[in-house]
C-alpha cells in the first residue's frame, strides 16, 4: 500500500471514530433529528446498491430502538393509542438514541464501501500495532481476520463449483458432492491456508486469461 493511500484511509477511520464518538456523546435533539434525517436520505438515495443492502434487518434494528425508547419514559403525554403512552421525554430519547443507531449504521457503510476491506484490516493492524509491546495478540488478530475474509468467498465458490458439478438435474446428487468437495478444502487451507488462497487466485486469473 502506498504511503498517500495509506493516509487516506486512516483519515477515513479516523473521522469514523470521531463521528462515533460524537454521536454516542451526543444529547441534542436538533442534532439527533438532523443526523436521524441526513442518515435516512444517504440510505435511500446513495447510487451505491450495497449502501441498501441488508435493508430488513437495518430497518427491524432501527425500529426496535425507535419503538424500544418510545413508549418507556414518564412525562407529559403527547399521544395515546390504547396501551401505548408517548411522552415528550419518551420521544426526546427515541430520537436521540434512534440517531445514534442509524448514524453509525451508515457511517459503517459508507467507510465500507469508500475503503476495501483488505486496507482496511492492514491500516487498522499498524494502527494498534503499539499493543504488541503488552504482548497482545494484534498482529495475530488482524492477520486472521484478513485471511477469514479472503477465504469464506473462496469456500463458497467451491462449494458452489462441486454442487454444480455433480448435481446432474439432481439436488440431493449435488449436495453431495458440495459436501465432499468440502473436506479436502478445509484440510488445505488448515494446513496452509495463505498457499491455498494464493493458488486458487492464481488458477482463477489463469481460467479468466484462457477465457478472453
Amino acid at each position: 500500500m502506498n504511503p498517500g493511500k495509506e493516509k487516506t484511509i486512516r483519515v477515513r477511520l479516523f473521522l469514523y471514530f470521531l463521528f462515533v464518538v460524537l454521536v454516542i456523546l451526543n444529547q441534542n435533539i436538533p442534532v439527533s433529528t438532523a443526523i436521524l434525517t441526513l442518515s435516512l436520505l444517504i440510505f435511500l438515495l446513495h447510487p451505491a446498491e450495497r449502501m441498501r443492502k441488508g435493508a430488513l434487518p437495518v430497518a427491524l434494528l432501527v425500529l426496535a430502538s425507535l419503538g424500544g425508547n418510545l413508549f418507556f419514559f414518564n412525562g407529559e403525554v403527547i399521544f395515546t393509542a390504547g396501551p401505548l403512552v408517548v411522552t415528550g421525554t419518551g420521544l426526546e430519547m427515541a430520537v436521540v438514541r434512534t440517531s445514534r443507531v442509524a448514524g453509525i449504521i451508515i457511517a459503517s457503510k459508507l467507510l465500507v464501501l469508500t475503503v476495501p476491506m483488505e486496507d482496511m484490516i492492514h491500516a487498522l493492524k499498524k494502527l494498534f500495532s503499539p499493543l504488541n509491546r503488552l504482548r497482545l495478540p494484534v498482529d495475530e488478530f488482524f492477520d486472521t481476520t484478513l485471511l477469514t475474509l479472503q477465504f469464506v468467498p473462496l469456500l463458497k465458490k467451491r462449494l458452489l463449483e462441486g454442487y454444480r458439478a455433480g448435481s446432474d438435474g439432481s439436488r440431493t446428487k449435488g449436495l453431495v458432492n458440495a459436501t465432499r468437495t468440502l473436506l479436502p478444502v478445509l484440510i488445505d487451507s488448515i494446513k496452509d491456508p495463505e498457499s491455498y488462497i494464493r493458488q486458487y487466485k492464481d488458477r482463477d486469473e489463469s481460467l479468466r486469461e484462457h477465457t478472453l
